[in-house]
């Protein structure tokens, strides 16, 4: 009997290690997600200076489908922005969303582009007061190789339809008004 529980307790903690590291919140590097054009993740608000931790990603071949499962998590759920593969936001794409409402001056940071995308970003959007958007060389929002920021136009939004100096080089990026 002793042995079936220590298998038991071993099984058990097992699957849940492999659902963390799956979803985003164990993890500190992206690994290959799901089958899909586009993803959605759902960020919750990190603490000052820590990365926004995923609360979930849905990837779709569609985008309504993409974005309805993170509505079904979360009904307050605000549209942050998203980065795409090619210019005019064409291609692969990961649309970003928050628990927490829109974009403060703390906003929310992104440790790791979804894989796919990582260094193939060729443009973004951002919305809901998210008006000053970082692009990063390098993960963890570290400026250290390079950085790229839109400044703030005056709007709640911007919208970069290509990035010339920038482009292909995002690794990761935060959301921000400022």
């Amino acid at each position: 009997m002793f042995r079936r529980r220590s298998m038991t307790f071993v099984l058990s903690a097992t699957a849940a290690a492999t659902a963390l590291l799956f979803t985003g919140v164990a993890g500190a590097e992206p690994v290959p997600e799901k089958e899909g054009k586009y993803c959605a993740t759902l960020l919750a608000k990190g603490k000052p200076g820590e990365a926004s931790p995923v609360v979930t990603r849905h990837c779709s071949d569609t985008k309504e489908v993409a974005e309805a499962a993170v509505f079904s998590v979360s009904a307050d759920s605000t549209w942050l922005g998203s980065v795409s593969e090619h210019e005019f936001q064409q291609g692969e794409e990961e649309m970003y969303f928050g628990d927490s409402g829109p974009c403060d001056a703390e906003g929310y940071r992104v440790d790791w582009i979804r894989w796919e995308l990582q260094n193939k970003t060729s443009s973004f959007l951002g919305w809901n007061n998210c008006n000053y958007v970082t692009l990063y060389d390098n993960s963890n929002a570290d400026p250290s190789a390079g950085y790229w920021s839109a400044a703030d136009l005056g709007f709640n939004y911007t919208i970069v339809d290509e990035l010339p100096d920038f482009n292909d080089r995002a690794s990761s990026l935060r959301f921000r008004n400022l």
